[in-house]
């Protein structure tokens, strides 16, 4: 009987995979055990991170790589971190930042936590590293001794970091406007952008109205169109190309049909088109982006002119209302709206830069305002939270006051009181204006 004798050389995955949405919220509670973790993260993975946990600064000592993925760098960075008497290394970023900081761990003889914020490849999850000289010139791929002692995978982390930043380069490039959703739980793109054109209309014959200048439509993170009213005929114009991009299969061309459709990560998805896109007219490109800067500046200036013609008003007026409740509000607030017939007003006043500054109901229910903010003030635990409803929309959902205090939850509720279901005339006399029924007495107030 032969016998074979083989060499086996094993080098496993994390010590501990943890896979759950929310995670990265709770990281603190992995690093009990050390007295004094450092961070090692990238410019944009940094922003990601915080602007997800809703934090303002890191929870340790957050070191900067340079994007080289070189030997050079990691021993840069282990100086650093020795400097600060690490005893742990935590890695927030994607690949080249988890080899980076890899090599960091091993430098230092330390015990490294991963946490992705892009649906890379095997970098989080391998012990080997990729490693480049400062030209970009390929080196190697060393095996590390140990990986990471737990690789933290928040898949609502990862869904998202990076997408919005990335959509503002490349909407630049483009020359592109941007319209969201009438009905969304938050904002993928900063409102002070001179690209941001407003909210959809609520039916098919609005929306066209408002995308009739475009010869091309991308929509990223549908479904697509949640209309509130039917209207017949199409969103889009004859001609117009229509692309989708959608992490889940079961969105892409859900109402319409597509020229195109990609099922994939929404950031990784943007990155790919923006590296893609190398043919772009500049010059017409930079003429619409000046054209849509010169609209932004006159509906600022149109604003401006309102607030002030209507400042002295009785009763007042929802322009100076926004305009008293903005001024009040700390600059890192988060707003939970549910302002309906006031949300114009609202956009109008208050800069919200990307996610995590503004929820709001996605489904189109009323009441959702008050106990919604309840759920933002218990994850967004470092930032003040601002609720802004309507007293009809608060009517829903009362007894949240009650829970909020009870919690003793740091939210300041605004109540705006028309004393009227506003939004109810606003429905009936759109159904009026549809089908032209007359009304056969005027409303009670």
């Amino acid at each position: 009987m032969a016998t074979f004798n083989r060499v086996t050389d094993v080098h496993p995955g994390p010590n501990r995979y943890i896979s759950e949405p929310g995670s990265a919220k709770n990281i603190e509670r992995y690093l009990e055990d050390y007295a004094h973790p450092v961070i090692v993260t990238g410019e944009l993975s940094a922003q990601a991170f915080l602007d997800y946990t809703g934090s303002s600064e890191f929870f340790a000592p957050a070191l900067r790589y340079d994007g080289s993925s070189s030997e050079r760098n990691a021993r840069e960075l282990a100086e650093q971190a020795l400097a600060l008497d690490a005893d742990a290394i935590v890695a927030i970023g994607a690949g080249k930042l988890s080899d980076t900081a890899k090599n960091v761990a091993e430098i230092l003889d330390l015990d490294l936590i991963i946490v992705p914020t892009l649906a890379c490849a095997c970098a989080a999850y391998s012990p080997y590293s990729v490693d480049y000289d400062d030209e970009h010139r390929f080196l190697g791929v060393p095996v590390h001794p140990r990986n990471s002692i737990a690789l933290l995978v928040d898949s609502s982390l990862i869904a998202r970091a990076g997408a919005d930043r990335t959509l503002v380069k490349l909407v630049d490039k483009l020359g592109a406007s941007v319209w969201f959703e009438g009905l969304r739980g938050q904002n993928s793109f900063p409102t002070d952008h001179p690209a941001y054109r407003g909210t959809l209309a609520f039916d098919a014959p609005g929306v066209a109205k408002q995308l009739a200048e475009n010869d091309l439509v991308l929509m990223v993170g549908g479904p697509f169109f949640e209309e509130v009213w039917y209207g017949p005929g199409s969103p889009f114009a004859a001609g117009t190309r229509v692309l989708q991009i959608e992490a889940g299969a079961s969105r892409l061309a859900y109402n319409f049909a597509l020229d195109a459709g990609v099922l994939a990560d929404a950031g990784a998805a943007l990155e790919s088109l923006d590296a893609a896109l190398t043919g772009v007219d500049a010059v017409a490109a930079k003429k619409r982006n000046d054209a849509m800067k010169a609209r932004k500046d006159a509906d600022d200036a149109a604003q401006k002119a309102r607030v002030e013609k209507a400042w002295s008003r009785t009763p007042t007026s929802m322009a100076r209302a926004m305009a008293e409740i903005h001024a009040g509000s700390p600059k890192d607030v988060v707003v939970v709206d549910e302002t309906i017939t006031a949300n114009l007003d609202l956009f109008k006043t208050f800069t919200f830069k990307g996610p995590g500054d503004y929820y709001s109901g996605r489904g189109g229910g009323i009441g959702q305002g008050l106990a919604g903010a309840i759920g933002v003030a218990v994850a967004q635990t470092k930032r003040p939270v601002l609720c802004v409803s309507g007293d009809g929309s608060s009517m829903y959902s009362i007894q949240a006051l009650w829970t909020a205090a009870h919690h003793d939850l740091p939210i300041v509720f605004v109540i705006l009181a028309n004393r009227e279901y506003r939004v109810l005339k606003h429905n009936i006399d759109a159904y009026r204006a549809r089908f032209d029924v007359k009304s056969n007495k005027p409303y009670m107030h």
